[in-house]
């Protein structure tokens, strides 16, 4: 697993080495010094420095007098003073950020990086054991730093954990060459005559002496030699004094955190804390003004104290956290503070300054997260309640006033600006970031209205996926997002989602041209939780799932589109694996390909449930609309397949080994494939078809036009109707069944204006009751009553989706007129509850999958806005709360709202009548419709109250709420 607890991890040859030296300085005749243990995250790392330091290179070297601290444990007589030195520890602020690749090497080892207002902070410490010889020199080799100004501050302890002193120091680090700093402690003369308390000097080399305190104290000023310079002015001795503090007050740049100490006595300052909580940060400009920080991550009000050697000084304000309440600007190259759009910042820089509950405003240009030439690890880190937003001119003075599609805002990973997608020449994304965005445990996050692309994921794991967005873990809203042109080595090319605490929603977004070498060109999802709504998925490719890919991991789409995606092998659109059954509402998958499954490919026990879905225009070898293998069994209400090829087996549906989906309200219709154009079921596959259309299936170079039953597959079908199916072989043109496939056959129309509409040979027994069947010479073995063979004179057979052109409508052909002898003929014990277009079936239901008199439902759902709304969309999912009038086409009152409390229901959850369900959706907040509902969407046949069967309803709905789920 490559999921860490803090940062995201990427462990990079070369970004730190530290190694830790105790040497003798004596004759070589003095016996060596042992080595001090090392904590083993510093062990493992250590390696040699290197002879030549690369640029942006920071070596911090320590030497001690291992005599003088053997004096500090020998020589005390009171209790004031101090013990033995035991401990070394340095604070490290740097003018920029680390990068990623940095931060994890440091934080692997032990070493604390904390980010604030777009610097880093190191924090690292070492113990000292037992001395025997004449020096300790404690070395550090720190690479890949952020060139600018670094500050430091190093502490020694002693072994009751009471500070000695410290030593305050500031250096550069340069761009193009590496820094030395050292630090010489020796002892006064009164250490060396073993007084009671005896101090230290400090003196550097490479670095401006800022400040000491406690028992440390400046080196005085080397005497000159014959040809040197004049001698400098010594360093004055700080002795430190009683602080005195007049004034707190925020200041620009970090306005939340950053406070500005104003008083005296500061020279010597050891700790700063806000509220009793020690200081984030703190530096000391001068003996009258600090600067500090408050706790980054749980700031509290309260007074502000300052504490030195000599004593404390406590604020008489009172400090209040402000974090939560910014709004931090950005825009490209800018150099400010953050504060306005005249002041705004660089993005990296201000989504690091962001602290929860900020707004990150984002003005339209061209964003990179690379900040240092050739490191691919950086990317634009999304933070716990924070909201990142784009799409703005840059003179907004409100979120709800930018517009993303006018202010193109994009986040790239291509460095270069180079690109080039239209040819196969990958050398041009080699530079590219590793992945563009990156949330890594952090909830609540907010990404919206921007591009991301140029995405090039081509390292080592974790490097290899996610070139888009690596989610790990994490809460986050993404909304408004184009992503394009993001290419994973191995997966999730335009988004990776790992992690069962990850619940990853997606809305109102595109995902265009995104691949993946092995799994997810679009989205890869491994045990985690999405939610996608009001998305598009459009040529996305992979091995596998070329649109969307999960792995033990079940999502939600509603409203999505997928197009136009290739998979080389499984699951050209949509590859679910190992238990994944996402849920399909209103979902369209359309001109997809891959070797199986180029609409949907499920293995392994994945059953998605598929909602008001359309397949359609997909190609395959096999099973072209849909794949099911390995106990699949996949849910599938009012769903249209349609004109999907299969070069081989099952042009819609292909199920084997075991997996039998529940198909309730389905049409078939105009697929294609060798055998079983419409299904193809195989190895024990039974599935289980209620309410469902076969219509103008083919088998191009076999058998089984509509339905093909092999190995052990026995199918139930419950009213259907299967009409002109075609079967080039010549015989089974609606169902073929062989080889124990045992088929049954309810309540259903089976008619073929050609002959042999059904085979089934001796190994098997088809069962069909109280059917119309055209022809049962081909059926070796049948059981079964009440089955006819006369025409079932279809209303308009030659039309079968009717004048509109659209299945499971009203106007459909291929209900049954008035005179068919099909009509209430039916088997009442197994008859459904409603019928393919969702009416109501009553005793003795009709025949095949469609019920009630055509001339009685043939009218259109029709809407008409009295009144519009201003609030909220009401949308499939919502809760909604309304008042309504429900009248007859006679002017009679059956039913109103107002007398009583509003009516609450989800829209889309089959909880009220289907004219509701379809003429709702669109209405805002406020609005008043208007809703004529034929019989088929209302309440059909049955007879409810003063409502007598057949009856078109009128309704006055009055939307007072939206609720989204």
């Amino acid at each position: 697993m490559f999921i860490r607890s803090q940062a995201y991890t990427r462990f990079l040859a070369g970004a730190l080495s530290l190694s830790l030296l105790l040497a003798c300085e004596s004759t070589p005749t003095t016996a060596p010094i042992p080595a001090k243990p090392v904590s083993p995250a510093l062990q493992a790392s250590a390696k040699p420095v290197p002879e030549t330091l690369k640029p942006r290179t920071l070596k911090l070297k320590f030497k001690l007098s291992a005599a003088l601290l053997s004096g500090f444990k020998t020589q005390q007589s009171t209790e004031s003073c101090a013990q033995a030195m035991t401990n070394i520890s340095t604070r490290l602020s740097l003018t920029g950020l680390l990068s990623s690749a940095a931060k994890a090497q440091l934080e692997a080892q032990d070493i604390t990086v904390e980010d604030i207002a777009g610097q880093s902070t190191l924090v690292f410490s070492n113990s000292i054991q037992e001395l025997n010889a004449n020096q300790l020199e404690l070395e550090y080799t720190i690479e890949d730093l952020p060139a600018g100004f670094a500050q430091g501050q190093t502490t020694f302890k002693d072994n009751l954990d009471q500070e000695l002193g410290f030593v305050s120091y500031s250096t550069s680090i340069q761009l193009d060459s590496a820094t030395e700093v050292t630090m010489l402690l020796t002892g006064t003369t009164e250490a060396s005559g073993l007084a009671t308390c005896p101090q230290l000097e400090a003196k550097l080399t490479g670095a401006t002496l800022g400040a000491t305190g406690g028992d440390i104290i400046p080196a005085p000023a080397t005497t000159p030699t014959p040809n040197a310079t004049p001698t400098p002015t010594p360093t004055p001795v700080i002795t430190a004094v009683q602080p005195v503090l007049n004034s707190i007050s925020t200041t620009s740049g970090y306005p939340a955190t950053r406070v500005v100490i104003s008083g005296s006595g500061f020279l010597g300052t050891t700790s700063v804390t806000f509220g009793d909580v020690a200081a984030h940060a703190f530096s000391v400009e001068s003996d009258l003004e600090i600067i500090a920080f408050s706790s980054s991550v749980a700031p509290v009000a309260g007074t502000i104290k300052v504490i030195n050697p000599a004593g404390e000084a406590e604020s008489s304000q009172s400090f209040t956290p402000t974090i939560g309440q910014r709004t931090i600007y950005a825009k490209p190259g800018a150099t400010g503070q953050g504060n306005s759009w005249n002041d705004a910042q660089e993005l990296v820089f201000a989504m690091a300054a962001a602290q929860p509950g900020d707004e990150v405003w984002v003005a339209a240009g061209r964003y990179v997260p690379e900040l240092y030439p050739g490191d691919r690890s950086y990317s634009f880190e999304l933070k716990s309640n924070v909201g990142v937003y784009g799409g703005f001119n840059g003179s907004e003075g409100s979120r709800g006033a930018r517009d993303p599609e006018a202010n193109l805002t994009i986040l790239s990973g291509d460095v270069s600006g180079d690109d080039n997608h239209t040819d196969n020449d990958l050398t041009d994304i080699s530079e590219n970031i590793y992945h563009v965005v990156v949330a890594n445990n952090v909830n609540d996050a907010i990404l919206d209205g921007f591009t991301i692309e140029g995405g090039s994921a081509a390292g080592t794991v974790p490097d290899d996926r996610g070139a888009g967005l690596l989610h790990i873990n994490s809460t986050t809203l993404v909304e408004n997002v184009q992503f394009s042109n993001n290419i994973a080595k191995y997966a999730g090319g335009a988004i990776y989602n790992i992690g069962s605490g990850s619940v990853l929603t997606l809305r109102n977004s595109n995902l265009s041209v995104n691949a993946a070498g092995f799994s997810g060109g679009g989205i890869n999802n491994v045990k985690s939780n999405a939610i996608l709504k009001n998305v598009t998925l459009t040529q996305n490719s992979s091995k596998q799932g070329g649109g969307i890919f999960n792995d033990g991991a079940s999502p939600s789409l509603s409203q999505v589109t997928l197009d136009q995606n290739v998979a080389l092998y499984n699951g050209g659109s949509i590859h679910n694996r190992k238990n994944s059954s996402p849920t399909l509402s209103d979902v369209t998958i359309s001109n997809s390909q891959a070797a199986s499954g180029a609409g949907l490919y499920n293995v392994d026990q994945s059953s998605p449930q598929l909602l008001r879905v359309k397949i359609k225009n997909n190609d395959a070898d096999n099973g072209a609309g849909i794949y099911n293998y390995q106990n699949s069994s996949p849910r599938l209400e009012q769903v249209t397949l349609t004109s999907n090829i299969a070069k081989f087996l099952g042009g819609g549906i292909y199920n084997y080994q075991s997996s039998s989906p529940i198909m309730e309200r389905v049409t078939i219709v105009s697929n294609a494939a060798k055998e079983g154009g419409g299904i193809y079921n195989r190895s024990y596959s039974n599935p289980q078809i209620t309410n469902a259309v076969f219509h103008n299936n083919v088998a191009t170079n076999g058998n089984g036009g509509a339905i093909y039953n092999y190995n052990g597959s026995s199918p139930k079908l419950l009213h259907i109707t299967s009409y002109n199916n075609l079967a080039s072989a010549g015989i089974g043109a609606e169902i073929f069944s062989s080889l124990r496939s045992s088929p049954s056959l309810t309540s259903s129309v089976i008619w073929n204006d050609g002959a042999n509409p059904l085979f089934q040979d001796q190994d098997g027994d088809i069962l069909i009751n109280s059917s119309t069947v055209k022809d049962f010479s081909n059926i070796l073995n049948t059981s079964g009553i009440g089955n006819i063979n006369l025409d079932p004179a279809f209303v308009d057979p030659a039309n079968a989706a009717g004048a509109d052109g659209i299945y499971m409508t009203g106007d459909d052909g291929l209900r049954l007129s008035e005179t068919s002898p099909a009509r209430n003929f039916g088997k009442s014990s197994t008859m459904p509850a409603t019928d393919i277009l969702g009416a109501i079936r009553i005793a003795a239901p009709e025949q095949g999958a469609y019920e009630g008199e055509f001339s009685a439902v043939l009218g259109t759902l029709v809407s008409e806005d009295l009144q519009t709304g201003s609030g909220a969309l009401a949308e499939v999912g919502d809760t909604l709360t309304i008042h309504y009038v429900g009248t007859l086409t006679n002017g009679d009152e059956f039913d109103n709202s107002r007398t009583g409390s509003p009516f609450s229901f989800t829209l889309g959850a089959g909880q009220v009548i289907q004219g509701w369900e379809q003429g709702i959706p669109g209405m805002r907040e406020g609005g008043i419709r208007k809703l004529t509902i034929p019989p088929h969407l209302a309440y059909g046949a049955q007879w409810i109250g003063q409502i007598l069967p057949n009856s078109t309803l009128i309704f006055e709905i009055e939307l007072i709420s939206v609720q989204k789920n």
